[in-house]
C-alpha cells in the first residue's frame, strides 16, 4: 500500500497523482512493513536532510516516523486537519521522530457514508427518537395512563402513532368530546426515561 508523501492520503496502485491532494507521485513513500516486523527508525546521517517520513497503518490508527521532528509533524498535522485523533504527539524515539493518531475519516461524495462506521450508525438508529408532531395536541398523565386531546381525530391518531414508538398502548377508541377528540393511552410499557 502507498501513502502520499505530501498529505499522507492512501493511494490508488499505479496512480500517478494523489486523488487528494494533486501531488505527483514520483517520491511516494510505500507503506513500512507489517508491526512485527517494525525496527526502530534508521538513524540519521550528520548532514541528512531526508524529509522522509514513513506511515505505519496499524488498523484503526497511524504511525509516523522519521529522521526530523518537523517533517512527522507536517504529516500529523495533515491528518489532524482531516479529522484525525492525536493520540502520541511528536516524540523523540532514539535517533528518530514519531507520533500516531486515529486513521481520519475517508473523504467521499455525497451519497457515499464513509466517514461512519456500522458502531456510528448503529448507535445513532438506537439513539434515534421521532420528532414529536405538531399535531396541536395535548397530554395530561395520569400515572401509567394518558390522556391526548386534540382538534381533529387526525391529529390525535398522529399523536397515537408517535407514542406507539416508545411502547404506549391506546386503551379503547379515539373518541369525540365537545370540540375534542380523546384517547387514552397505557404507558406502563413504555421504554425507560420516556417523556411525554
Amino acid at each position: 500500500m502507498m501513502f502520499c508523501h505530501e498529505c499522507g492520503e492512501r493511494l490508488v496502485e499505479g496512480a500517478k497523482f494523489c486523488g487528494s491532494c494533486g501531488t505527483k507521485l514520483a517520491a511516494a513513500v510505500p507503506s513500512p512493513p507489517p508491526p512485527e516486523e517494525i525496527s526502530a527508525p534508521a538513524p540519521a546521517a550528520p548532514d541528512s536532510s531526508s524529509d522522509e517520513v514513513k506511515v505505519l497503518d496499524a488498523g484503526d490508527k497511524y504511525v509516523l516516523s522519521g529522521t526530523r521532528s518537523a517533517a512527522v509533524d507536517r504529516i500529523l498535522q495533515k491528518f489532524l486537519k482531516r479529522g484525525a485523533k492525536l493520540i502520541t504527539p511528536v516524540s523523540s524515539v532514539g535517533k528518530g521522530w514519531a507520533a500516531a493518531c486515529s486513521v481520519p475519516p475517508a473523504a467521499g461524495g455525497m451519497d457515499e457514508t464513509q466517514t461512519l462506521s456500522l458502531l456510528d450508525i448503529t448507535r445513532a438508529v438506537a439513539n434515534a427518537r421521532p420528532e414529536e408532531p405538531e399535531d396541536g395536541c395535548r397530554v395530561e398523565e395520569f400515572g401509567f395512563k394518558q390522556i391526548v386531546y386534540g382538534p381533529s381525530r387526525f391529529a390525535v391518531q398522529l399523536r397515537l402513532d408517535y407514542l406507539k414508538n416508545f411502547g404506549a398502548k391506546m386503551v379503547g377508541e379515539i373518541e369525540q368530546q365537545g370540540e375534542e377528540w380523546v384517547a387514552v393511552v397505557d404507558s406502563s410499557s413504555a421504554q425507560d426515561g420516556f417523556r411525554w
